[in-house]
């Protein structure tokens, strides 16, 4: 599922067993989780070693027969390439040449975040926000994309900055949305661009500054994305009059 602001979202209902959604971490508690993603998971909540947990790697080798494709990717998720178990993770959750199975593409995913792969960091916090494959859970989406956001995926700080700026999984800030969305942009996601540029055109969770807003605009749109551009055009100054 793609969050952006300006898009339609799904709503997801409230994390069961969670009494209060957590604050948005801070970029240093971010670098720290980038840490603990580079050590495996060291164990504690967010730690895609806990939920849900990876397969064994007689069941990965079984998930082979008849693709080769699948084949060649479960055996060196087998041998502990993080990197594979992301692509065997795409293939079960898209029922690409093997029959489609959302649990089984979590596990995989949890196993190649915990094997310092980001991506499957980023894959896992949005199988927890559909909810496929896994309980839906806005809190656990959220830890899993700030593992990814800290360690350059540019759409998880994209989500991340829609869960911040709507309250989902974590205390709605627009502050810290602002902080997310600027990594997304910087990091060449366009939606990152034009939802920064929103917030410095409104004045939302920053200090409004017309100028900064239409160069985040233009920056989208030269992305190719047309809210951007339509946004960029409006900042344009008019043609004086002859």
């Amino acid at each position: 599922m793609v969050l952006m602001l300006g898009l339609q979202l799904v709503a997801c209902g409230a994390a069961q067993g969670i009494k209060a959604p957590p604050a948005a971490p801070s970029p240093e508690d971010e670098g720290s989780a980038a840490e603990g993603s580079e050590e495996g998971g060291s164990g504690e909540e967010g730690s895609a070693a806990e939920e849900p947990e990876g397969e064994s790697p007689p069941a990965l080798a079984g998930l082979g027969a008849g693709n080769k494709e699948a084949a060649f990717h479960a055996k060196a998720c087998a041998r502990g390439e993080a990197e594979a178990c992301f692509h065997l993770g795409g293939l079960l959750s898209d029922g690409r040449g093997v029959l489609e199975d959302p649990e089984r593409a979590a596990a995989l995913y949890a196993r190649a975040c915990d094997g310092g792969y980001s991506s499957g960091c980023n894959k896992l916090g949005s199988l927890y926000m559909d909810g496929r494959g896994v309980a839906k859970d806005e809190a656990r989406a959220a830890t899993f994309y700030t593992r990814a956001c800290a360690a350059g995926e540019a759409l998880s700080c994209l989500y991340l900055g829609t869960l911040s700026s709507l309250g989902l999984g974590v205390v709605q800030d627009e502050a810290r949305a602002v902080v997310f969305f600027t990594r997304a942009c910087e990091g060449g996601v366009a939606n990152g661009c034009y939802n920064l540029g929103v917030r410095l055109e409104e004045g939302l969770g920053v200090h409004r500054n017309a100028a900064r807003a239409a160069s985040s605009f233009a920056r989208g749109c030269a992305m190719g994305h047309p809210a951007s551009c339509s946004k960029a055009a409006a900042h344009q100054p008019l043609a004086p009059k002859e």
